[in-house]
């Protein structure tokens, strides 16, 4: 019997591609609502987009801000960096990035090979940290929903990954015991500890190479790497 049952894959930076996708949607939106009076370049207006938003999910997961004060923040604090209070352009930015990023489906490479491989053998589902409607339809559009079981979302759950409530609300909904599960994800902390913290393994999509203390973790720098270490364990 092989060892695994369940698979467990984040999904943005693991195998929806994150930083493609979201420079497309920028260029997008700078094209469409001509930014250009206001950011240098989309590679400008990204790099703020993306230093507002660390701080707005931490906000949001302490409960601070809701989900929609939270969408609308992304861009007017943008704006606001660049001394522009511009309310109604924070919301046509908003719904229109919500619009469009689910549109975009470049995936990593080897995602679509693996996940059909894989599902012959696993159930696959997916874990993010993500919003429901966005995500799922993300999923959808890039193809990859014939080989995903379930999705479990932060939002849905009403937790976000590390919290191990994430990862019991996931088992529980299985009816399946961790030593039956795999988790597969780019983010060390949320999902890479997440798991080991209630003795799930784990391996970590480490395509960038980064160091790390703890050298006892599986990594691997290329989707297709799981084809052969899962084969090993069957």
């Amino acid at each position: 019997m092989k060892k695994y049952q369940h698979l467990f894959f984040d999904l943005d930076s693991t195998l929806w591609d994150y930083d493609h996708n979201l420079a497309q949607t920028m260029e997008f939106l700078f094209s469409e609502f001509q930014l250009n009076k206001y950011f240098h370049s989309p590679k400008e207006l990204q790099r703020i987009y993306l230093s507002q938003c660390s701080d707005l999910w931490r906000q949001y997961y302490s409960r601070k801000i809701g989900r929609n004060q939270m969408l609308l923040l992304r861009f007017l604090n943008t704006l606001q960096e660049i001394k522009c209070n511009d309310n109604d352009l924070a919301q046509r930015l908003t719904a229109a990035h919500i619009e469009n990023t689910p549109k975009q489906c470049q995936l990593i490479d080897g995602a679509t090979e693996v996940l059909k491989e894989l599902s012959i053998l696993y159930q696959i589902h997916i874990i993010t940290n993500g919003f429901t409607a966005i995500q799922t339809k993300k999923i959808e559009n890039c193809g990859i929903k014939p080989y995903i079981t379930k999705v479990f979302t932060s939002e849905a759950i009403r937790c976000p990954k590390p919290n191990k409530y994430f990862f019991e609300y996931a088992l529980k909904s299985l009816h399946t015991s961790k030593e039956n599960c795999l988790v597969i994800g780019d983010n060390f902390k949320t999902d890479i500890q997440g798991a080991q913290n209630i003795k799930i393994d784990a391996i970590w999509f480490n395509p960038e190479k980064k160091k790390i203390e703890d050298s006892t973790t599986k990594q691997i720098s290329d989707l297709k790497e799981l084809l052969s270490i899962l084969q090993l364990i069957q």
